[in-house]
């Protein structure tokens, strides 16, 4: 790690100084600002908490929105919920995973993809659901992963919320509506 980002987790994990009890919060700032727990960062909240690096690195672990590695360029977010499930989840996630060629909480080689599943995204209705980035995408079928995923591989992907799409919310009400 250069000296530039050891004094820059000094002072992003300055607050905590002494606070055994914050580790989440801690790793949660470095997150936030790196969009991973770098290595190095693991050592640096340990001695700034005054905690072992072993109760840092086994919180990390223990949470799973708390990651060891650069964050993916996009992240596909599937839901596991009772619904979505009853509505053939099984069947969609398998065809993502097989489609992009990874498991689930794993990455494509080149970084560009990333697969996570949720215990429920609470959107019932709209069964079954994933997230792409911060785009939503309701009531799956097998062939509508299919043609997602055509229009983003190989190529660019397609914009995200704030590119010009509108805002999940503002989408999830449209499609209630149809």
């Amino acid at each position: 790690m250069s000296r530039a980002t050891a004094a820059e987790l000094a002072a992003l994990l300055e607050p905590f100084e002494g606070q055994k009890g914050a580790t989440i919060d801690a790793l949660k700032q470095v997150q936030a600002r790196y969009g991973y727990i770098p290595e190095e960062a693991i050592d640096a909240v340990a001695e700034t908490l005054g905690v072992s690096r072993n109760t840092v690195f086994g919180v990390i672990t223990y949470y799973e929105f708390l990651k060891l590695e650069p964050p993916a360029r996009h992240t596909i977010r599937y839901c596991m919920g009772t619904t979505c499930d009853a509505l053939g989840g099984r069947e969609i996630l398998q065809e993502i995973t097989s489609i992009l060629g990874i498991r689930v909480f794993e990455a494509t080689p080149d970084g560009t993809w990333h697969l996570e599943r949720l215990p429920c995204f609470g959107t019932c209705s709209l069964a079954p659901m994933m997230q792409i980035d911060d785009e939503a995408h309701t009531k799956l079928t097998v062939e509508k992963v299919r043609r997602i995923f055509a229009e983003r591989l190989p190529g660019e992907p397609a914009p995200i919320a704030g590119d010009g799409m509108p805002a999940p919310s503002e989408q999830l009400v449209k499609e209630l509506e149809a």
